[in-house]
């Protein structure tokens, strides 16, 4: 048997791949597309328009998972992406190597500290 070393895109390094989306219109990943909150009020991230305008490159937030809430059933916009599910980042980037990509701190419910909740952290040019 004989191994061959590969380069990997720095994107898919790490313990699991990540999608990198260009500036656009995507769906909120507070309400899904709705623009309602799950009380049936105006959803607080989009402001009732199910969508939110990206400008530059980003990524699903790791922190809450592009849900856009810290975690299930509980109300509260996340404090990573504010709501959106959508992290901004500059290229190229890399998993963390602290959380390794979860967004979190080990052994707690608070934002990776390295990363800021991201997933990934940019690569040293």
């Amino acid at each position: 048997m004989v191994w061959k070393q590969i380069q990997l895109d720095p994107a898919k390094r790490g313990s699991k791949e990540t999608k990198v989306y260009r500036e656009g219109v995507y769906k909120c990943g507070m309400c899904g597309g709705t623009g309602l909150s799950r009380v049936g009020s105006k959803c607080q991230s989009c402001k009732g328009k199910g969508v939110h305008e990206i400008e530059g490159t980003v990524i699903k937030c790791a922190f809450c998972k592009g849900t856009g809430r810290p975690s299930r059933g509980v109300e509260l916009t996340c404090y990573v992406c504010k709501g959106s599910g959508w992290v901004k980042i500059e290229e190229p980037i890399e998993v963390c190597p602290h959380c390794r990509g979860r967004g979190a701190e080990s052994g707690n419910k608070l934002p990776c500290i390295m990363c800021k909740g991201k997933g990934y952290v940019t690569l040293k040019k």
